[in-house]
């Protein structure tokens, strides 16, 4: 009996690690989204803009520079902070080398 009481609060605590883990990924599932790809403002900063106008701001961990100025097709998590779209980025597809307007 005494061993049951004592391995309770790490059978609880293996439990709890497990069900925290098997969610889905932060961000939600991912998604793709294409348009010309622009350098923002910020240092490091990206945006795409779809042919509708709508903008998203793109975190990578790859170098997006060499992409700026053509259109490109982006799949990811999409989020939404400080009321803008934001997607974190997981590949990056080059679909022209220019943007249309």
């Amino acid at each position: 009996m005494t061993r049951s009481i004592l391995l309770t609060p790490f059978v609880f605590t293996a439990c709890l690690c497990t069900a925290q883990s098997s969610g889905p990924p932060p961000g939600g599932s991912p998604s793709s989204i294409t348009g010309c790809l622009t350098r923002s403002k910020a240092r490091n900063a990206f945006v795409l803009t779809t042919e509708r106008g709508e903008k998203t701001i793109l975190l990578s961990a790859e170098d997006l520079s060499p992409h700026v100025a053509h259109t490109v097709r982006v799949i990811g998590a999409v989020t939404t902070e400080k009321e803008q779209t934001v997607l974190r980025v997981q590949a990056v597809e080059h679909v022209s080398d220019t943007c249309r307007k």
